[in-house]
């Protein structure tokens, strides 16, 4: 009798541990499994967010952006203004020009926060204002990036734009656009006075 109860016993405690490790496998599936579903569900979220950023239709003011700038550090002239797209948060980097040294800003295009990615002194010979007097963009009068984008789909199908860089040139400030058209990578640079198509890179 006394054999028996021991068996018995054995064999409930036997049952009793494969019941919990079975709770315990299914537990450790479960988690893996909600957590591979959150990272793919973020990893869509990105991707869709990236996806929307870098379409063929970008509408930022670039006016607010120097204006914000320039209110922050009235002591220097914009050299170039850059936006790249194909992140998840799209930001502005911003070149400028002082009579002694030079920084570039970044601007966060949700936020509006500046951050000072780099400051230098300029070179002897580009000091008290040399430099900054050739290199300095009037931004008075800056076309809107819709318009410089509307101005390159008038001359070619744009499909997805990943930069967009306002510079100057002997004089010329122009728009240069890097952008995908029929899966091939381009570089479209615009006049942004005249808004006419400058020249069409192919990579």
């Amino acid at each position: 009798m006394q054999k028996n109860f021991s068996k018995t016993v054995i064999f409930l405690s036997t049952f009793i541990l494969c019941a919990c490790s079975n709770q315990s496998q299914q537990n450790i599936s479960h988690s893996v499994t909600t957590t591979t579903t959150q990272q793919t569900t973020a990893q869509q979220t990105i991707m869709k967010q990236s996806s929307t950023q870098t379409s063929s239709t970008v509408d930022y003011d670039i006016n607010e952006i120097v204006a914000l700038v320039k209110k922050d550090f009235p002591d220097f002239d914009i050299e170039s203004i850059s936006l790249t797209l194909n992140v998840p948060t799209p930001l502005f980097e911003v070149d400028l020009i002082g009579n002694d040294s030079e920084k570039t800003v970044q601007v966060n295009t949700q936020t509006k926060d500046k951050v000072i990615l780099k400051e230098e002194m300029l070179d002897s010979d580009e000091r008290n204002g040399v430099e900054r007097q050739k290199e300095a963009i009037n931004t008075s009068s800056l076309s809107s990036i819709t318009n410089v984008l509307n101005a390159v789909k008038q001359t070619l199908a744009v499909d997805t734009v990943t930069k967009i860089s306002l510079n100057q040139e002997v004089g010329i400030t122009y728009w240069e656009i890097e952008l995908y058209s029929a899966n091939q990578k381009k570089e479209v640079k615009v006049d942004n006075a005249t808004l006419k198509v400058l020249e069409i890179d192919h990579d």
